[in-house]
């Protein structure tokens, strides 16, 4: 669980079909500090550049760690797969790719990427300022159910019930059953 204060890279192609469903990616990443300028840069371009131009695109969130310095978290969220897949073929995607190539990487803190399939409405959410979790779950087989059921109930109760609470968002990786992001 991490928290951060709200303000992509080279992705490959290993995940399924969302089915419908919004496709989302979460990611994690550490830069060094002599390369933190350059990201932020780049980094807002690509999600000025992805909200003013994709229209595929719903949510494009970025923050930082609020205990460690220089360490992002991005939450992306597309109508589809194939409009995650032109995303990485825009000239601003393609600059993060540039720059993930000069190794710009705190040690153990190259990108870990996460797709899934949200398990919600597609809807476009508008970038706003807000702490947020960035929480992996992994769920036994025989639990799947129960967890799912809490987890639904969970949702209805924290977009209904706490006025505080923004956004509520989840799914299941599309690449390890059982894996839950959210």
């Amino acid at each position: 669980q991490n928290v951060f204060f709200v303000l992509t890279l080279p992705f490959t192609d290993g995940f399924s079909k969302s089915s419908g469903k919004p496709f989302g990616v979460n990611l994690s990443l550490t830069v060094r500090p002599e390369n933190r300028d350059k990201f932020i840069a780049l980094i807002k371009n690509d999600q000025q550049q992805s909200l003013s131009n994709e229209p595929g695109i719903l949510q494009f969130t970025l923050g930082e760690d609020t205990e460690t310095p220089n360490k992002f978290y991005m939450h992306e969220q597309y109508k589809t797969e194939d409009d995650f897949k032109a995303h990485t073929e825009t000239t601003w995607f393609n600059d993060m790719v540039t720059f993930s190539e000069s190794n710009p990487w705190d040690e153990g803190g190259e990108p870990v990427i996460n797709f899934f399939s949200g398990e919600h409405s597609p809807e476009r959410i508008e970038t706003r300022e807000a702490f947020c979790l960035n929480v992996d779950l992994f769920v036994k087989d025989d639990r799947r159910d129960a967890f799912l059921t809490v987890i639904q109930n969970n949702k209805k109760g924290s977009d209904n019930d706490e006025p505080l609470c923004l956004q509520y968002i989840y799914g299941e990786s599309n690449e390890t059953p059982n894996t839950f992001h959210f």
